[in-house]
């Protein structure tokens, strides 16, 4: 199950990205002011809370079965995991901003690849860290050889999907790239572990509160402020209904996503990381529906050279994907 919502999650995310890359293109939004506008929006995950007291009024609660109980919305757990989901929150979004900033101040091509292959890595780093210090505990785990195998395809996709030979890491952005791929992996780990601990949308819920009062932090940047006070009119003008979208498409990839992490067992936590090689495939389709349209913004090349690596690429994908699944 945790494999087909993974899937579905990356589509989403792989339009919100779409779109990211269509914004941040056109320079209208710094890095920090981009990043307080899609942490904030993290506050919207609240609004379960009147939806499920609503529908717990209905007669005939038909949505009983995909909502959750409002005591388990509700339900305020012990300050140590309230500060493990605020960390979570947080590392996300500093995540977030060091990706951003990647993307405004390099080409996607030499960000994209070193934080698609470095988050699955650095999971799968932590993770044999912390067993080492902790082997009798939930950390404990043990890959199969299909799995293994079906790690290394799935980054070797992502890699080849996004490698350029023409635009090949520099030694500044893979120190950006790093960066933004630990603190993402630290965030997801987090992430699971505080879904061990709680249900799914008592954890999802302070997550998001997290992410909201990180982004809340930001105010004191006056870049921001004179953002929100006086904003772009440019912006409203040519990119608020795509910034929309995506946040919208971006917060329900998030949320399938962290039903997939939810769901998947500790061990297969890198293996979710390294799937977000599937949300380039869909990239590949949008890109080349609209590089026609947008060809300057998008900077996508379209050549017989590209489309046989990103061919490739798609096939190690779908590679580890059918691994994953008959194992």
């Amino acid at each position: 199950m945790w494999l087909v919502i993974a899937i579905i999650a990356y589509f989403f995310l792989g339009l919100a990205n779409f779109l990211d890359k269509y914004i941040l293109g056109g320079a209208i939004l710094s890095p920090k002011t981009y990043c307080f506008f899609a942490g904030i929006t993290s506050v919207l995950v609240l609004l379960i809370v009147p939806l499920v007291v609503l529908v717990s009024f209905l007669p005939s609660n038909f949505l009983a079965g995909f909502l959750p109980e409002l005591s388990d919305i509700l339900f305020i757990p012990d300050i140590q995991l309230i500060l493990l989901s605020f960390s979570a929150g947080w590392s996300f979004l500093l995540s977030l901003f060091i990706y951003y900033k990647g993307v405004s101040e390099f080409e996607v091509s030499r960000i994209a690849p070193a934080v698609g292959a470095g988050v699955p890595l650095f999971t799968f780093f932590l993770i044999y860290i912390l067993n080492l210090f902790y082997p009798n505990s939930l950390f404990n785990y043990e890959l199969s050889g299909h799995m293994y195998l079906a790690l290394l395809f799935l980054i070797g996709g992502n890699l080849t999907l996004t490698v350029s030979r023409d635009k090949l890491a520099t030694f500044e952005s893979l120190g950006v790239s790093t960066a933004a791929a630990f603190c993402f992996s630290f965030s997801f780990l987090l992430t699971k572990i505080i879904y061990l601990s709680l249900s799914f949308w008592c954890g999802f819920v302070w997550i998001n509160i997290g992410t909201f009062l990180g982004a809340l932090v930001l105010l004191i940047i006056p870049e921001v402020r004179r953002a929100i006070k006086k904003p772009e009119k440019r912006f409203f003008r040519e990119k608020v209904l795509p910034f929309m979208i995506a946040k919208a498409s971006g917060a329900l990839g998030g949320l399938l996503q962290n039903a997939a992490i939810f769901l998947a067992p500790l061990a297969f936590l890198p293996l979710v990381n390294a799937m977000a090689g599937i949300q380039y495939i869909f990239l590949i389709i949008l890109a080349t529906l609209l590089f026609f349209k947008f060809p300057d913004i998008l900077q996508e090349e379209v050549s017989k050279k590209v489309i046989i690596q990103k061919t490739i690429a798609v096939w190690l994908i779908v590679g580890g994907l059918f691994l994953l699944s008959i194992s």
